[in-house]
């Protein structure tokens, strides 16, 4: 669940603010809900996302007010590893996004960061796999997949 409580974000210091990016945002999102986040450039999509993410304030400095919460909980002043439990970002263009060359390792690889055992590590790429039905696509090279498959 994913939840914005008047959430106001301006880019830049207190002294030096920027236009007002987010004003007064209230939202929703139920855990399996699919949205649409749509608009016009530099309507603010982005800057959502980051929040969302955490990348706001750590990367991208400004002023939040507000309360932005994941699964109830406030991620505001935990680090950006705890975050990484609970959010992820897929990017627009899939080729930038990807740390290895094979798909397994791949899946491997946000696991490995989180200092998980070998095991628990082959689990959940298991787990992955089943759940998401992507059998053919283990053990393939990056390069070699479709950008669907990406």
């Amino acid at each position: 669940m994913i939840e914005f409580r008047h959430v106001y974000f301006h880019y830049g210091t207190e002294d030096d603010q920027h236009t007002s990016e987010l004003n007064d945002i209230n939202l929703h999102i139920e855990d399996g809900e699919l949205i649409l986040i749509t608009g016009p450039l530099g309507c603010g999509k982005t800057t959502l996302l980051r929040l969302i993410n955490g990348l706001i304030p750590r990367f991208y400095q400004g002023n939040v007010k507000g309360d932005i919460l994941l699964n109830g909980r406030s991620f505001k002043n935990n680090e950006l590893y705890d975050l990484a439990h609970v959010v992820g970002t897929v990017f627009q263009n899939p080729k930038s996004q990807f740390y290895n060359v094979d798909t397994t390792s791949e899946l491997a690889f946000a696991c490995e960061n989180q200092g998980l055992p070998k095991s628990d590590i082959y689990q959940h790429i298991d787990t992955t796999v089943a759940d998401l039905h992507i059998e053919n696509l283990m053990d393939r090279n990056i390069f070699h997949l479709s950008d669907g498959e990406k």
